[in-house]
């Protein structure tokens, strides 16, 4: 044995663990329907067959091979364009009009060019057909989509365009959580396959693309994946379908008293802390369109399927964003494109406009689902803006702050802005639940499936690899101490206290665990007495 000097040794022996302590990353999951738009200014648009003159048949198929079966529903998204190359017109453009240049005949999947089409007073002899289109986009159905960029969106999903619902929320959902984002397509959002699909997958916010669902099931969805059992933490958005008092949109106020009530009772009887249903019912997004996008028919039929707002009946039509003369008449900003309207930009030669376009009230959601997975858990969603929508529509512009205070009663998620260039925000984070303030904040919510997301996730790994022994149970407990000591730390929780870790006595391969926490609420009152 080799010589030691008299001394002392110490022996360091580690009993506990150093639990590797890793925050799971919240996501968010559009869910629409998918579509593609076969773009009229794009190089693809042009027709083969050069007009003569005479009438002209006109298959998608030539001009799309992939993408060329519309629906019924869809055949007043159908643009046609003429270019004039000889003649008088040489040079020039018209925009034809469904009806009275042009017939779409679904079944076939065909445009028929009416023959002797003038520009001016001038016959087009010779001309390009360019035709734009929307089709289902059925190979993205039934799929699971993961973006990281607006290129992969559009890649996927087709041309970023307000009309494309899918493919314009999950952009949304990009630009206000700057992350990685989810989209799910399927052309009935909440029936029992596309919400078993979901169920599937580990997302945090769900946004649903139709306001004619049902809120009860989606809200059973969320209840029953974010289980002990399922581990599958979840919340969903919504945007419901509203029973308007009166559809005149100078409705009186009692039919706004009344709508705002109906609006109360719908959701408060949901009463569900993980289903958010957002109000109003249509945005407004500024953007440059080609003017047969902005033509009334085209306005209504591009949410036919998504949204049940009757567009022409509530005035809901493309606004002109800043003052215009056609046709001799000059128009304000703001001025509804309805048919008049339009055949005068129309005629002018207008080929493109800036306007303000009206979406869906779902696009809210997805803009909200957004931010949310870009904030810490613990972040209240009242007052912060979001981003890529300009204007509301039925919200503080219509109703006053008592009809909307009466809607906030039932747990309705209002968003609102101060001014119509200002920030679009939610007036207060609640949910359909509203049985008490931990129910219905919705940071709250969020802040404790994180913990439960972050504990799961980190006691995983001992599952199976141990058995239960006196020493087990101190390693882990203190695993659990560290756990929260992250939890405060980060911020997600004022306090989190182990109270016991105990074995079941009626099932000894279990560990009962107690842990205390307390959340943090938001600051949603300041009062404040003036005392002179």
């Amino acid at each position: 044995m080799a010589y030691v000097k008299p001394g002392v040794e110490v022996t360091q022996v580690q009993e506990s663990s150093t639990p590797i302590l890793t925050a799971p990353t919240l996501t968010a999951t559009v869910v629409g329907c998918p579509y593609y738009w076969h773009d009229v200014d794009s190089d693809e648009a042009v027709v083969a067959t050069t007009y003569s003159g005479a009438s002209q048949d006109v298959l998608l198929s030539s001009l799309n091979a992939t993408y060329n079966s519309i629906d019924a529903a869809d055949e007043d998204l159908v643009v046609v364009d003429l270019l004039a190359t000889a003649g008088d017109a040489a040079g020039e453009i018209k925009h034809l009009v469904k009806g009275t240049d042009f017939s779409v005949t679904n079944a076939e999947n065909k445009i028929t060019v009416n023959g002797s089409i003038k520009i001016g007073t001038a016959d087009v002899t010779k001309g390009e057909i360019r035709v734009g289109f929307r089709c289902h986009k059925t190979d993205s159905e039934d799929i699971f989509h993961t973006f990281d960029s607006l290129q992969a969106i559009r890649d996927e999903l087709g041309k970023v365009v307000t009309w494309n619902p899918l493919a314009y929320a999950t952009h949304l959902c990009q630009v206000n959580s700057n992350s990685v984002v989810s989209a799910y397509g399927a052309t009935n959002v909440d029936d029992s396959g596309t919400l078993e699909q979901l169920g599937l997958q580990d997302t945090y916010a769900l946004a649903f693309i139709d306001d004619d669902v049902s809120a009860a099931t989606i809200g059973n969805h969320c209840t029953t994946y974010s289980s002990a059992t399922n581990k599958k933490e979840r919340i969903a958005f919504i945007n419901k379908k509203i029973a308007w008092s009166n559809t005149d949109w100078s409705a009186s106020s009692t039919d706004r008293a009344n709508t705002a009530a109906a609006i109360r009772d719908g959701n408060s009887g949901l009463a569900n802390k993980r289903l958010f249903t957002i109000h109003p019912d249509v945005a407004y997004v500024q953007e440059t369109r080609h003017i047969s996008t902005t033509k009334p028919a085209f306005v209504t039929a591009s949410f036919a399927t998504e949204s049940s707002v009757n567009f022409t009946t509530n005035k809901a039509l493309c606004r002109l964003a800043v003052s215009t003369t056609a046709n001799g008449v000059k128009y304000q900003a703001g001025t509804l494109i309805d048919d008049t309207v339009w055949a005068n930009l129309n005629a002018q030669g207008f080929h493109s406009i800036t306007v303000k376009a009206p979406v869906p009230g779902s696009y809210y959601c997805a803009a909200t689902a957004g931010l949310l997975i870009a904030q810490t858990p613990e972040q209240p969603m009242t007052n912060l803006p979001v981003g890529g929508l300009d204007e509301t529509w039925g919200s503080q512009d219509f109703f006053t702050e008592a009809n909307l205070n009466t809607m906030a009663q039932g747990g309705t998620y209002i968003m609102t802005q101060d001014t119509k260039t200002g920030p679009i925000y939610s007036r207060h984070q609640t949910s359909t639940d509203i049985s008490s303030v931990a129910k219905r904040e919705l940071n709250i919510t969020k802040s404790l499936d994180f913990a439960a997301k972050f504990i799961r996730s980190g006691l995983k790994p001992y599952i199976g690899r141990n058995v239960i022994s006196p020493a087990f149970l101190k390693l882990l407990e203190s695993v659990l101490v560290s756990q929260g000591l992250f939890l405060v730390r980060d911020g997600v929780l004022n306090d989190f206290k182990v109270a016991s870790v105990k074995q079941d006595a009626s099932s000894p391969d279990t560990i009962n665990v107690e842990v205390n926490v307390l959340v943090k609420y938001p600051v949603n009152y300041i009062k404040i007495k003036l005392v002179f």
